[in-house]
């Protein structure tokens, strides 16, 4: 079984990364408690929790919690486990083990102790349950700016549909579909969208959801998971604050009367996002580019489940295109 050595006395800073397919995972060290003081490189106050909830992710430094060796004397170890959150099933697995153990033994360098495996408690905190992610009121204070554009990602899922043969008679094999404000993704893979907005092209919306910010703005993004399971979506190139989410659905009419944090929302670039839910999030659109926006399960984007931000498109038009073929 896996190891790691700490020593006695010493505050330890681990950092947890989900680089599975399930999209939450509980990370706990067994008669310890974690001290959560960052998130997505956001410093938090630290914060004491019996586990940490782990989305799926691809940033490097997901969580960082810090444990406290004092008191323990060398030889004593304890089990760090990680578990899947069944929870996030759409259905059962009987024959899954969805916990995966490794031991922390206090040892200071040079110490040569026996391999003997740890007797220590795992918390009675349930595992399953809500497949949420942190609670993101445990943050330091930081003010965002006002929103100068609101747009919505509306996030829906089509199927199963079954396809049909030339005569219109049904073949058997069905097909699902994700859709990000009634758009399936199409892939750019030989025409990349950043290469046609260099070229000075229009962008085809109807096969990308594309949201728009022309100038150096704050920008609050409300997204909508309006039928489908728990989807981690991710923003590439640009974080963004968490200023508020509930259950439902929001329009037009309500986004700007909502109650919005602003005196400590949480800064990440993933978020878990139950069905049946909504989050509005906000970010300062500084980054020229076109960032991709979408759901980590991998599958889920293969179908279709994949929008953009585009940021100045007016500066992006004033980039060189390199030319030539792509690989």
């Amino acid at each position: 079984m896996p190891e790691l050595r700490f020593p006695p006395d010493a505050r330890v800073r681990l950092r947890f990364v989900n680089a599975g397919a399930h999209p939450v995972n509980w990370v706990s060290v067994d008669e310890h408690e974690l001290y959560i003081i960052e998130a997505d490189n956001t410093p938090t106050l630290p914060v004491p929790v019996h586990r940490i909830s782990v989305v799926r992710a691809p940033s490097p430094t997901t969580y960082s919690g810090v444990l406290l060796t004092s008191g323990r004397r060398i030889g004593d170890s304890f089990y760090l486990r990680a578990q899947i959150n069944t929870a996030c099933f759409g259905a059962g697995f009987p024959d899954l083990d969805p916990q995966t153990p490794l031991i922390f033994r206090i040892a200071d360098e040079g110490h040569r102790l026996a391999k003997t495996l740890p007797r220590s408690r795992d918390w009675n905190d349930p595992t399953t349950g809500n497949c949420t992610d942190l609670d993101e009121t445990v943050v330091v204070q930081h003010a965002p700016p006002q929103a100068e554009q609101i747009s919505v990602f509306n996030s829906s899922r089509i199927g199963p549909l079954t396809t049909t043969d030339e005569a219109g008679l049904s073949d058997g094999i069905s097909f699902l579909e994700w859709t990000l404000n009634n758009i399936t993704y199409e892939n750019f893979a030989y025409t990349p969208l950043l290469h046609q907005i260099v070229r000075g092209e229009d962008p085809n919306t109807g096969r990308i959801a594309l949201i728009t910010a022309w100038n150096v703005e704050t920008v609050d993004i409300v997204i909508q998971n309006l039928n489908g399971p728990e989807h981690p979506f991710h923003l590439h190139g640009k974080p963004f604050w968490i200023m508020a989410r509930s259950q439902g659905s929001v329009g037009p009419e309500t986004i700007a009367s909502l109650d919005l944090n602003t005196y400590n929302p949480l800064l990440r670039d993933t978020l878990g996002l139950p069905s049946g839910e909504w989050v509005l999030i906000g970010l300062v659109a500084d980054v020229p580019g076109v960032h991709a926006f979408h759901c980590h399960i991998v599958f889920h984007q293969a179908q279709g489940l994949f929008g953009a931000l585009m940021i100045q498109p007016d500066v992006i038009r004033k980039l060189q295109d390199p030319g030539g073929e792509l690989p």
